[in-house]
């Protein structure tokens, strides 16, 4: 192979990697509450990197390089994509040590794993074909895990809200976001708050509560005392937020505070 041809093929497996990983990450996020914009450019960026994500496409990768050694005489895309369906079972196999995993399990899931193998290899043969698409596809995936930190992608309908000098109240009819909640704050203050989030949509859910200040995106001393009720130790004077975030929200939000 020359540089080119070597940098055609690497270019060939990253995007089939790309695509895979998109897959994997689309199908994960669906589950359960279903999609929103919100949910998924924000888990796009959290599941993307995690290890069986990482650990599934490293397979991937190194499965399609070793079928693309094994030689062939004939009828070569037929043998290989029965190669490529017999990884997607393999990947499963270890899982027969533990002792709670049975057979019909295995097969379940690879088959499960044959179908992802099989898109692994139309997806190179499609970049193979359509070469600028081994150029375009990480470059957007590229740009948008960028675009992520720096764009707000929360969505609200019929939103108000009411806020006295201890609390904060919203009524909406749907939020998939974040909301910050700004209060000041002196040093050594202890900042204790409930948050009540009642929602009449039974797939919605509530994500984890934070606290970013002006000084940084995310502060490190709060803690749980209870359901619902979490305390914070402000370090600096200065201004902070309690960061509200949830998907498919519908109804209200309150938080009360007070400050020791």
């Amino acid at each position: 192979m020359n540089k080119t041809s070597i940098f055609s093929y690497i270019l060939t497996k990253l995007t089939a990697a790309c695509l895979l990983s998109l897959l994997l990450t689309s199908l994960t996020l669906s589950g359960g509450s279903g999609l929103t914009r919100y949910k998924f450019l924000t888990g796009l960026h959290e599941l993307l990197f995690t290890l069986p994500t990482l650990v599934i496409v490293s397979y991937a990768i190194l499965c399609s390089v070793f079928i693309d050694k094994v030689k062939f005489k004939n009828h070569s895309t037929l043998k290989k994509v029965c190669l490529y369906i017999l990884c997607g079972y393999l990947f499963f196999l270890p899982f027969l040590i533990f002792k709670e995993t049975n057979f019909l399990f295995v097969l379940f899931a690879g088959s499960i794993g044959a179908i992802f193998s099989v898109f692994f290899y139309l997806c190179t043969l499609i970049t193979k074909k359509f070469i600028w698409i081994g150029y375009i596809i990480p470059i957007v995936i590229l740009i948008t895990l960028i675009t992520i930190n720096f764009v707000d992608v929360t969505q609200k309908e019929q939103w108000t809200e009411k806020r006295t000098q201890n609390s904060f109240e919203a009524s909406f009819q749907h939020f998939s976001g974040k909301h910050k909640i700004p209060i000041e704050l002196k040093r050594g203050d202890i900042l204790e708050f409930t948050i009540e989030s009642p929602s009449e949509n039974p797939n919605a859910y509530m994500g984890d509560i934070k606290m970013s200040s002006e000084f940084q995106e995310e502060e490190n001393y709060l803690a749980s005392n209870g359901p619902n009720t979490y305390q914070f130790a402000a370090i600096k004077t200065g201004t902070y937020y309690i960061i509200v975030s949830g998907n498919k929200l519908k109804g209200k939000l309150k938080v009360d505070w007070n400050i020791k």
